[in-house]
């Protein structure tokens, strides 16, 4: 009898009346449920054979593609490559066949009907891309899934129109291409990259045009990608914001920092009017400074040296000049620019101005100490022992320090002129000084050395003794008792 024919007369039993119309709506949810699990299991063979296992009746069933070697997935489970054989319960299965350079095939197959599936897979509609950018190493994304790093070439590209997304992020802004590939055709996509910091810089450099960091923060992008020609504009810029804005030590350090670098090539070749704008830009920085206030040489030292790195030498004494008629800058400029030279172990170009010091400021005494040790690292001995001569006269009147100091130069000089025993006296002469134990051990160590070299073992000795009671916790001490260990055999 049809359960569903309304017309069906059906008794109620006596436990049904008695419960009443609860039961007869549990039961049909019992029965909807019963048939809706009935309809998913036989609609999906994968779970009936996950919910009642395998033991039930199978069906053998092979699957071959052309050509060969085709992926197949049997109720989305892999199945292993055609051609292949499998066993699988009666019924309906979803078969899929995928291989590189084809086009996927995919159906549904009742298989007792069709134990034999055998498709013929069609060629892809190929075409190739490559991809480039400017700079490299940039990852590419085609039809959201990525592909590599460019330069990148991609020989399995299907014809048709596909989305490439090009990112090299945070330096460069995305770039999203759309292509049309006809079949076997090779196309090459080519993909400038614009810098998204090169913007947020510029914009910072417009909101605060007096502000040297954000000049020094766009210097930097500009030296890691190698943009010499940019670097220069921005460094001519910046010089020229210094003319209204007073920055802090530290960020004056870190934007000749990079001025530095770029001088040195780490932005890419400078070509020579790149390199004459820049040195034009901090001559004229230099002397601002210079003029504003010339005793501050810790300002404009760092100038100083990017001028130097420069060759920019004769424009620097020139600007020196500058100073003569200021009388409380008259030849320590050309001092100050002068020890800048000597640091980095240039003697002869820090001769001139030293000279011209000592003739503005012949009472200035470092600067004839300085003079006498540049001519003496220049070979000029006679013109070294004139200047240290001269100096003495001069010393009478100032600190221990500087009267030791210029005993230990003399005596340097006279090792140089092969006269030992002057040497020795000089360094004695130093020691007698009252100067704090650190200068003091330095200049005995000095002479230890000196006493070793030619062969007067006992006198080095007594030396470094002498500097273990001075100073028995120091560095000095330390090497000296070392000394002390080997010559005495200990």
């Amino acid at each position: 009898m049809d359960i569903h024919d309304r017309e069906t007369v059906e008794t109620p039993s006596p436990v049904r009346s008695r419960v009443g119309p609860l039961v007869g709506i549990l039961v049909s949810l019992a029965l909807t449920l019963v048939v809706a699990g009935a309809a998913v299991i036989a609609v999906s063979p994968g779970l009936t054979r996950r919910l009642f296992g395998s033991r039930g009746r199978t069906v053998a069933v092979r699957v071959t593609s052309t050509p060969e070697g085709a992926d197949v997935f049997l109720d989305d489970e892999p199945a292993g490559r055609t051609p292949t054989r499998a066993d699988v319960s009666p019924g309906l299965h979803r078969v899929r066949l995928v291989r590189h350079g084809y086009t996927p095939w995919h159906g549904v197959v009742d298989a007792e009907q069709e134990p034999d599936v055998t498709r013929t897979l069609e060629p892809l509609r190929l075409a190739t891309l490559i991809v480039d950018s400017d700079p490299d190493r940039a990852d590419v994304v085609v039809d959201g899934y990525y592909r590599g790093t460019t330069p990148l070439e991609l020989t399995d590209m299907e014809a048709g129109h596909h989305d490439v997304c090009i990112t090299k992020e945070p330096m460069y802004q995305s770039v999203a291409k759309g292509v049309e590939l006809a079949v076997g055709e090779t196309r090459r996509l080519v993909v400038p990259l614009e810098s998204g910091l090169e913007g947020l810089y510029l914009s910072c450099i417009g909101k605060e045009p007096a502000k040297l960091s954000n000049y020094t923060e766009l210097l930097h992008h500009y030296v890691l990608q190698g943009n010499a020609e940019k670097a220069v504009s921005v460094v001519l810029k910046a010089v020229g914001a210094l003319k209204s804005a007073e920055p802090n030590p530290t960020e004056l350090a870190q934007f000749y920092n990079e001025i530095r670098k770029i001088l040195k090539g780490q932005a890419g070749t400078i070509d020579a009017g790149g390199r004459q704008k820049i040195g034009d830009s901090l001559l004229g920085l230099f002397e601002r400074l210079v003029l504003a206030a010339p005793t501050e040489y810790r300002r404009y030292e760092p100038v100083v040296q990017l001028l130097g790195q420069a060759g920019r030498l004769q424009d620097i004494v020139k600007v020196c000049e500058k100073t003569v008629e200021n009388k409380d800058a008259c030849g320590l400029v050309h001092y100050y620019v002068a020890n800048v030279y000597l640091n980095w172990g240039e003697p002869t170009s820090a001769i001139p101005l030293l000279e011209r010091s000592v003739q503005l400021r012949p009472s200035l005494l470092s600067a004839r100490i300085a003079l006498g040790s540049a001519y003496h690292r220049a070979d000029r001995y006679d013109d070294a022992m004139k200047q240290y001569e001269a100096a003495e006269k001069l010393v009478t009147e100032s600190s221990p320090y500087y009267q030791a100091e210029l005993q230990t130069h003399i005596a340097r000089l006279l090792v140089s002129r092969k006269d030992v025993n002057g040497a020795i006296a000089r360094y004695k002469k130093a020691i007698e000084y009252k100067n704090p134990a650190t200068y003091t051990c330095l200049w005995r160590s000095q002479l230890a050395e000196l006493l070793l070299d030619n062969g007067r073992k006992a006198e080095a000795i007594e030396q470094y003794r002498e500097i273990v009671k001075l100073a028995p916790e120091s560095d000095a001490s330390s090497g000296a008792r070392k000394a002390l260990r080997r010559l005495e055999g200990k």
